[in-house]
């Protein structure tokens, strides 16, 4: 197998889950359970139209910002949003660039949206280098787990869907990906082990 196609956050950018909910409790307030993180809240809606490129990002901040309370500014949003994100770590940056020279063509495929992709820019630089092709979401107007998206990247990178694995944390989308022929496992550490063998 020779084509390897990573999810970004929960695989190779950690997230901080945690402190995004906390700076969103601290601007929303009594409103926070509206943004139903974790569930089917009019929030969640938001979030999926916003990574699935059908509003922008000043959309999707000013339906946050209307929620909040009083004082709240565009910048607030902006960082509680954001708040979720790390520097990718230079153990992830050195394993891709190890895998690209051993013969492995690596590719990105993300559910992602404008402003958290332009904050992992600007923490860490060489990471969009790092693939041959990088998949977005808000960009491709497709999320996974959407059948679409998998045969689209399939069509991209020119290859059968059995030459590809698939690093992605949630089942939801490896569970699509296998239905399309694609190899898949949960992490980089399982990965790693898949190629020893």
């Amino acid at each position: 197998m020779k084509v390897i196609v990573f999810d970004m956050g929960g695989v190779l950018l950690p997230l901080e889950v945690q402190r995004c909910m906390d700076s969103f409790r601290r601007i929303l307030g009594p409103r926070f359970d509206r943004l139903g993180l974790g569930s089917d809240g009019e929030g969640e809606s938001v979030m999926a139209e916003y990574e699935g490129g059908r509003i922008s990002t000043g959309e999707f901040v000013g339906r946050i910002l209307s929620w909040c309370l009083p004082g709240t500014s565009e910048d607030d949003v902006e960082r509680a949003w954001t708040d979720m994100l790390t520097a990718v770590p230079a153990e992830r940056i050195e394993f891709i660039k190890k895998l690209r020279a051993e013969g492995y063509r690596v590719f990105l495929l993300s559910n992602t949206n404008e402003l958290h992709w332009d904050n992992v820019i600007h923490t860490t630089p060489e990471f969009p280098d790092c693939f041959e092709h990088t998949f977005l979401s808000h960009l491709e107007k497709l999320s996974k787990p959407d059948p679409e998206f998998f045969r689209r990247v399939t069509e991209y990178i020119g290859v059968r869907p059995s030459d590809i694995i698939f690093v992605d944390d949630l089942p939801a989308n490896r569970d699509a990906a296998e239905k399309y022929g694609w190899s898949t496992c949960e992490s980089v550490e399982a990965l790693a082990a898949i190629l020893k063998r």
